[in-house]
């Protein structure tokens, strides 16, 4: 099974005035290719931090990080902003829609960057609603949608660009419990078909949905548990 993420003695520190934040402070983690996995840890364990690593959102103090064999640690700024479009799918507890454009349009600025036909890229778009299950509520505006749906419409962007990794930072946090079970089972299929998923959150019944869990506090992992072996 190959690597999708590797990270040997990770650290990110922060300066502050007269003392050193160590939000991450030396951590090692491989997550391999179809693996679900989930983060989790209290406010200030380092989770949110590590995920904006993995995401390429931020860059470490020091370490190495490898994303599909590539460090990209050693990246600059352009090439970091490039893998993040083709490498890696972003979905957060804001859905981040425009308001005043459809589903469609909204799937559709995902190929922004990518240098492909408006044909292609609305046939791309379409593809990734589907796979979400909005092919009947393309064309409604994000006002027309219920939260549930504003959030599948945040994943179908994300797939847009058939990522190597899915990234999914408290995609439950503004829905009901109903809607929520409905976007966490949305996530379980997309890992059934092969998708690799990381999910950051501070819910245990949330996490157990995954079939991995990496618990931190202190910006370390104090557990790394397979599903069936608690």
């Amino acid at each position: 099974m190959s690597e999708v993420i590797r990270l040997k003695n990770v650290k990110k520190h922060y300066s502050m005035s007269d003392f050193v934040v160590k939000a991450l402070d030396g951590v090692d983690l491989i997550i391999n290719q179809g693996e679900f996995t989930s983060i989790i840890g209290p406010s200030g364990s380092g989770k949110s931090t590590i995920m904006n690593i993995i995401g390429c959102l931020d860059v470490l103090s020091s370490g190495e990080y490898y994303l599909v064999g590539e460090n990209v640690a050693k990246l600059s700024e352009r090439k970091l902003s490039d893998v993040r479009n083709k490498k890696i799918g972003f979905v957060f507890k804001s859905y981040n829609l425009l308001s005043n454009m459809t589903a469609l349009e909204n799937v559709m600025l995902a190929g922004k960057y990518a240098r492909i036909s408006t044909k292609e890229c609305k046939e791309k778009a379409i593809e990734s609603l589907q796979q979400v299950g909005l092919e009947d509520r393309m064309y409604h505006k994000p006002n027309e949608l219920s939260g549930g749906q504003q959030q599948r419409v945040a994943f179908a962007r994300a797939l847009f660009s058939s990522p190597q990794l899915l990234l999914a930072d408290e995609p439950t946090g503004n829905l009901d419990s109903k809607t929520s079970k409905e976007i966490l089972n949305l996530l379980t299929e997309l890992n059934n078909k092969g998708m690799t998923i990381v999910l950051v959150t501070h819910d245990l019944d949330i996490a157990s949905y995954s079939k991995r869990r990496i618990e931190m506090l202190d910006g370390l992992i104090v557990r790394d548990i397979l599903r069936g072996d608690e």
